[in-house]
């Protein structure tokens, strides 16, 4: 699995598990509607940097940012956050999938990933970012 380096595969990319049986095959699904506009903003402000638009689109979401200046809805922001967030929700299942060993006859290491996720969304109720 290979970590995502580029601004636009971080905001519309998301985890996916290519085959349930093998917890090894994950890829990047990419969402073309997100991706469509990642890239518009990228270009509209080159030298941004991944932190910057996550707190952009964080603004956005807890409807902080004036919305007469602003390109996308807060659903879109959200969405835009979510997929930024998909690797830490990863590395934060893999944690727990090998701390609770245990639990491996229980939880699968997707269930983990889903736990990770439903922490992190909607990212506008996290307190600290």
């Amino acid at each position: 699995m290979h970590k995502r380096e580029d601004t636009i595969q971080k905001f519309s990319t998301f985890l996916s598990f290519q085959d349930k049986s093998r917890n090894k095959n994950l890829f990047w699904q990419t969402d073309l509607r997100l991706e469509r506009r990642m890239r518009m903003l990228v270009e509209s402000n080159l030298e941004a940097q991944p932190d910057t638009w996550a707190r952009y689109f964080l603004t956005i979401a807890k409807g902080v940012e004036d919305t007469s200046k602003v390109l996308l809805s807060s659903a879109m922001a959200e969405k835009h956050l979510s997929a930024y967030l998909q690797e830490a929700c990863l590395f934060a299942a893999q944690a727990l999938y090998k701390k609770f060993i245990f639990l491996r006859h229980s939880y699968s290491f997707e269930e983990f990933f889903q736990m990770a996720n439903t922490v992190a969304n909607p990212a506008a109720k996290l307190k600290k970012f």
